[in-house]
């Protein structure tokens, strides 16, 4: 699942599974209610993972130890919840000495080392 469907299955727990009802939404203040139907329509410069993160960060209390310890693990944002994708690896780019995201699709774990793997088409 992507951060903007985590957004969405959030949005429609909010409105009790009634995909009608997020059309109609009142929240206007609500931080997901742009990306309610699982689109970035806001500025594309705020990623869905930063909106969870304010958002979680507001359900815990501004608590960063609660954030990070939080009970509520069938919230669609629960994985989400400290503005990280876990289906990203981060791996470094000895050029430059800097770390860059990429897909884990396209590596695979050996011990402690993601290797690069090749695909065929």
């Amino acid at each position: 699942m992507t951060p903007l469907k985590a957004i969405r299955e959030y949005c429609l727990y909010c409105m009790n599974n009634q995909p009608k009802e997020i059309k109609l939404c009142p929240s206007i203040l609500c931080l997901f209610y742009f990306c309610r139907f699982g689109k970035n329509k806001t500025n594309p410069r705020i990623s869905a993972l930063r909106l969870i993160k304010k958002h979680c960060k507001d359900c815990s209390g501004y608590s960063t130890r609660d954030l990070k310890n939080c009970l509520i693990t069938d919230c669609s944002l629960f994985v989400y919840r400290q503005g990280k994708n876990p289906t990203r690896a981060v791996v470094k780019n000895y050029d430059s000495d800097t770390f860059l995201p990429v897909s884990r699709a396209n590596f695979e774990c050996k011990g402690d080392k993601m290797i690069k793997v090749h695909h065929d088409k």
